[in-house]
């Protein structure tokens, strides 16, 4: 179709409308605050995300703090470690570490070895489902776990036997580690650490029996160097593993005998007697001719008691 405008009318018609190099830039201004705001939104819809992941994380690992638990039982040189997830989670832990430190004024045993006696899986209440895997123990010292898996109302189960050439006195740690949740392959910096701390007594390594004749415990009974405790008498039967079909009675005499092989042998016999009960409590004196290991052990019974 043929224009039939002059160039007279087709200027005057024009004459005020923006030139197109103006048209451009102001749409690329508009783009470009667009794509601002946008970008604007974005950050902020990020960080409002990152916000609630770490929140998230931070309420679950509460939650664990709280549910999940670790204990540790003493039997004779046999320990026992539980770790119990009560969280609704399930919990990846790929690494434990387990610490033993002789308290102080003791030497360390370069002899003191742990040994995997069984390892267990369990659902509360149902039976255990046994692996040869170990947490706590060095790949050379049994089958080193890849990492455990414990689903919500789930034990792991773990008895060590702890050999060494001579009773001593142990301080243990236990850390475990667990990454955020589903971010098992973490590596450790976000992780959760949890601690647990026992103590391993002398009285836990010594054997406790109690003996019917009065000359097997005379020979290191000396009236003059006993050591009077007042116990109660449940304390007395816990720690000393007096069996529940023997009564508790007056002169009653329980023998500790320490680990054959150690330097505490000779002379290593101490002896616990009852000298009078009353209705709570019990006076018992401790006699020993190794006077070191007699006033550890009644140190040990008296932290113990306390």
């Amino acid at each position: 179709m043929t224009d039939n405008h002059s160039p007279k009318e087709t200027a005057e018609r024009t004459k005020g409308l923006p030139p197109q190099s103006d048209l451009l830039g102001d749409t690329l201004q508009g783009t470009q605050v667009l794509f601002s705001s946008i970008y604007a939104t974005l950050q902020k819809s990020l960080e409002q995300n990152q916000q609630m992941a770490q929140s998230m994380t931070m309420m679950m690992q509460q939650v664990i703090r709280t549910k999940f638990r670790i204990d540790t039982r003493i039997e004779s040189t046999r320990l026992i470690i539980t770790l119990h997830n009560a969280t609704p989670y399930t919990i990846h832990i790929p690494r434990g570490k387990l610490i033993l430190t002789p308290l102080p004024g003791f030497p360390g045993d370069e002899h003191t070895t742990l040994e995997l006696m069984s390892s267990t899986h369990r659902t509360t209440g149902a039976d255990g489902q046994t692996v040869d895997l170990s947490l706590f123990l060095p790949a050379r010292l049994a089958a080193a776990a890849p990492h455990i898996v414990l689903t919500p109302n789930t034990d792991h189960q773990e008895v060590l036997c702890v050999k060494s050439s001579m009773p001593i006195p142990y301080h243990g740690l236990i850390d475990i580690q667990i990454p955020p949740l589903g971010h098992e392959g973490d590596n450790g910096i976000n992780s959760l650490h949890l601690t647990h701390s026992f103590g391993i007594y002398i009285i836990d390594q010594i054997e406790k029996v109690v003996v019917d004749k009065e000359d097997e415990a005379m020979c290191v009974i000396d009236e003059q160097d006993g050591i009077e405790r007042t116990y109660s008498g449940d304390f007395i039967r816990d720690t000393l593993t007096i069996p529940p079909v023997l009564g508790l009675y007056t002169g009653m005499r329980i023998c500790l005998e320490l680990a054959c092989g150690s330097s505490f042998e000779k002379g290593g016999v101490i002896v616990c007697r009852i000298d009078s009960i009353s209705s709570d409590n019990m006076q018992v004196r401790l006699f020993g001719k190794n006077k070191e290991v007699l006033q550890v052990l009644v140190h040990e019974l008296d932290t113990l008691a306390s």
